[in-house]
């Protein structure tokens, strides 16, 4: 288990190497995000990430270590401090700022102070009183047991993904072949159960490639299901339904192709054996996902 002072260090550093600007001062924002680490650390691994204990203060989970943090000889992390920390303990708290870092303070505490655990260390306190009743270890525990591990950048649940086991484009093909079709990728996940990485499976419709052949950069839209409609763009979330559309073979009953979220992604992540051929079965929904893609782009600039 490391040195708090550590995590809070890679945890800066995380940030700033994620978004390309300065973390800046708040102590409040940076107890928060570990506060979060701690309750991912124990709904991921069932083990802590840190040993103290938080405080239940009125503005939020409060540790008081890390009081005057910037003050107290505070020293930026750098690339070659990373083997204090373990490839586990980068990864949450990777995972804690792709989820979190946008917001925030304040918009950190109105969450935190939703948790269990921090309305019972209030309890009896009168609202504007700091307190320093500390959070119980079991009610951050209860609070980890109803957190869902999803794969932020698309709002996907690992539950609701398939292992990927399939064969990979190693060799040189014609790149051209997989244009139009719908592909599974592999996409890399840490799995807390062998302690290294796994891989999901993820379908995209492929819709470019980089170079003739591969090995190439390919371009695609992710296709999903979505878990809430709050999450859904009317204009660039493109439904397509397995009983409208059931030559494409997709699993899920309802999903979507995600024209908002194009990525792109390496050709040796991509599986030999497509799923379908958008372009060849469904040759309308294929245009319309051109035209809404086109209608996207005039929109960046």
């Amino acid at each position: 288990m490391s040195n708090i002072r550590n995590l809070a260090r890679y945890l800066i550093y995380s940030y700033e190497k994620q978004t390309q600007t300065q973390f800046g001062r708040s102590e409040w924002k940076l107890q928060l995000l570990l506060y979060f680490a701690q309750r991912e650390s124990l709904a991921l691994t069932g083990k802590e990430l840190f040993d103290e204990l938080f405080k239940g203060r009125r503005q939020g989970p409060m540790l008081p270590r890390l009081s005057y943090f910037f003050d107290a000889d505070y020293l930026p992390f750098t690339e070659e401090d990373s083997k204090e920390l373990s490839i586990k303990e980068q990864y949450l708290l990777d995972s804690i700022v792709m989820q979190y870092g946008k917001y925030e303070g304040w918009v950190l505490a109105a969450v935190a102070q939703r948790e269990q655990s921090w309305l019972n260390s209030r309890r009896g306190i009168a609202p504007d009183d700091d307190g320093d009743k500390e959070l119980s270890r079991e009610d951050v525990r209860d609070d980890a047991a109803r957190v869902r591990i999803t794969d932020h950048s698309f709002d996907l649940a690992l539950d609701e993904m398939a292992d990927f086991h399939e064969e990979v484009l190693e060799s040189a093909v014609r790149a051209d072949r997989y244009i139009g079709t719908i592909v599974k990728t592999r996409s890399p996940y840490y799995d807390f159960k062998i302690d290294g990485i796994a891989y999901k499976s993820r379908p995209f419709l492929i819709v470019g490639a980089e170079y003739d052949k591969t090995p190439c950069d390919f371009t695609g839209f992710p296709i999903s299901k979505v878990s809430a409609s709050k999450y859904l763009n009317d204009d660039f979330d493109l439904c397509v339904k397995k009983t409208e559309y059931p030559h494409l073979n997709l699993n899920e009953e309802t999903s979507y192709i995600r024209i908002h979220k194009i990525q792109t992604f390496h050709s040796s992540q991509v599986a030999v054996d497509q799923i379908a051929s958008l372009e060849k079965e469904y040759p309308e929904l294929y245009e319309l996902a051109k035209e809404k893609y086109a209608n996207f782009s005039e929109g960046l600039f």
